[in-house]
């Protein structure tokens, strides 16, 4: 090929067997111009009848040939389709030259040969590659700031390493695998890779036959274990020889977080999924354990076969642990002149609403006085939930955000569905008359002692309550630092990697909370520091007390 045109994107076009008529075009020159949407190019294209067929690849809607004797227009065709020109010579040559369609944005519509896996979960190393440069380009687009806690050096070098070391085959688990710790760099909960569950945990994979919870400091605790060959509460000191420490600071690169409190909370429900990645496909575990109740520490080691779904199901114990049900929910312990309210979740603001008037309505009917609401397993969702709640305990007017970042591209506004006007990069700040007043008396708004229970599990919606409940005055705070920060990234968009499937969840604004400061970033802390299961039983003895 002898044209100097500018290839965008350099990818394989699948030349398919055409029947459609070449359109003719005349020239008396061996270069021509070439016009994209009425722009010409910088280079001119030369003619080569030697070449077999000739390709133009352009993103534009039309694609113009100009030459001192002729002039013709190819428009109208969708991504990936061609139509075929056949430039006809003064010297009577002709030089096949076929006009293909690239999509606008290549990663949004790649060729169907890159679609094409030479297995059902297996990719290429060109495909991966393809995926991981769509993920980037996503993440770039779509996040307010991607290099605001690691930085370009370090994430871009991070990136080009691992395409690097790409293997010329793989499976779409392995590419996660390779994903999702650059995405993990980002510094930001709600951005991250997500497993590709289907294509791993098939039916019959033999998988370690046991659950497992881990505790704020690292340890690993045995939940459920088949045929109850470990007890309950056991301490897990290693696996197949592989020690605690080593498993936990091995997968904490994989999970998205702003610290390393909340990534190891998140740990609780990726742990075996990110075991098996790591250390699965073995016939037998040997897990060597401690009883937390022997003083001694001894160490015992039982060996679990690797099972199949069904059969880990059938003999291992069922759950104890009862998990919440609604939302949201409260108790009176009129004994002791205390409420608890559970809010497990922000979602329902007209159920909220409906809850608060009446829990409160009870608390002023039976005399009750002293409030504890529980937002430790509040993982977030719609932060006018919490503002509802807000305003019945809050003792100052308050707002949630007082300012937010927002950044539309195109690809931001296909994803949310969006058409008023975009793209655009907002900015809004809230003005401080404009916070939400607190309801009067008369509004039923609760005038006695509140006391909010967090832990590094709070996050998102459930971290920026904790926050503005302390910036307001409505109470004291018991437990763990929260898992979001008072200066983050949030409401996010899935994304989805074009040939592999993953889904990639992007955050595409920033949020100040109440009074914060992005000089010191941190979650709402606790006015009384404790273990998360330590925490309720803490408030009751500060409301006892007081």
């Amino acid at each position: 090929m002898k044209h100097f045109l500018s290839v965008i994107f350099s990818v394989a076009i699948v030349a398919f067997a055409s029947a459609q008529t070449p359109k003719i075009f005349h020239t008396d020159h061996e270069a021509i111009r070439i016009f994209h949407d009425g722009r010409p190019q910088q280079h001119w294209w030369v003619v080569s009848p030697e070449v077999a067929i000739d390709t133009i690849q352009s993103s534009a809607r039309s694609v113009t040939l100009v030459s001192t004797v002729d002039t013709l227009t190819v428009s109208g065709l969708r991504d990936w389709e061609h139509s075929d020109v056949a430039i006809i010579t003064s010297k009577g040559d002709t030089a096949l030259t076929r006009v293909v369609k690239l999509p606008e944005v290549l990663y949004d519509n790649p060729p169907a040969k890159m679609r094409l896996r030479p297995g059902q979960n297996t990719l290429t190393r060109e495909q991966a590659i393809f995926d991981l440069d769509a993920m980037m380009y996503a993440l770039l687009q779509i996040h307010p700031d991607i290099f605001s806690v690691t930085g370009q050096e370090r994430l871009l070098s991070a990136f080009e390493q691992v395409k690097s070391e790409l293997p010329d085959s793989l499976t779409i688990a392995e590419l996660y695998r390779h994903a999702a710790p650059i995405v993990s760099l980002i510094g930001d909960g709600h951005t991250m890779v997500r497993f590709p569950y289907n294509s791993f945990f098939t039916a019959d994979l033999k998988r370690m036959p046991m659950s497992f919870a881990i505790n704020s400091d690292g340890s690993i605790i045995a939940e459920r274990t088949i045929d109850s060959a470990i007890p309950s509460g056991a301490i897990v000191k290693a696996i197949n020889g592989v020690a605690d420490t080593t498993m936990i600071n091995t997968m904490l690169p994989f999970l998205s977080g702003e610290t390393r409190a909340f990534r190891l909370s998140r740990m609780n429900q990726d742990f075996i999924t990110l075991f098996e990645l790591l250390y699965g496909g073995k016939e037998e575990y040997a897990v060597e354990y401690v009883l937390p109740e022997k003083s001694s520490k001894k160490s015992q080691t039982a060996v679990l076969p690797a099972s199949d779904f069904m059969t880990i199901k059938s003999r291992i114990p069922a759950k104890t642990q009862k998990m919440p049900t609604a939302p949201y929910s409260y108790t009176i312990d009129k004994k002791k002149g205390v409420a608890i309210m559970d809010f497990n979740e922000c979602s329902g603001r007209k159920e909220m609403k409906q809850l608060c008037d009446s829990m409160f309505n009870d608390l002023r009917e039976q005399g009750i006085t002293k409030l504890i609401i529980d937002v430790r397993e509040n993982g977030g969702g719609d932060s006018g939930v919490g503002d509802i709640l807000l305003s019945y305990v809050a003792k100052k007017p308050f707002t949630q955000f007082d300012k937010v970042l927002y950044k539309v591209t195109p690809t931001t506004a296909r994803l949310i569905g969006s058409t008023d006007g975009l793209p655009h990069i907002g900015f809004s700040s809230q003005d401080i008359s404009n916070r939400i007043q607190p309801r009067s008396d008369s509004e039923g708004h609760f005038d006695g002692e509140t006391v909010l229970l967090i832990s590094n599990n709070t996050f998102s919606s459930g971290a920026s309550f904790a926050w503005a409940f302390k910036e307001a005055g409505a109470g004291k705070t018991v437990g763990e630092e929260t898992g979001g920060m008072n200066v983050c990234y949030g409401d996010v968009v899935m994304w989805q990697m074009p040939v592999s499937e993953i889904p990639v969840s992007i955050s595409w604004k920033r949020f100040w909370q109440m009074n914060a400061d992005e000089n010191d970033v941190h979650g709402a802390l606790p006015d009384i520091a404790v273990s998360a299961s330590k925490a309720l039983p803490t408030a009751m003895k500060l409301l006892n007390h007081k």
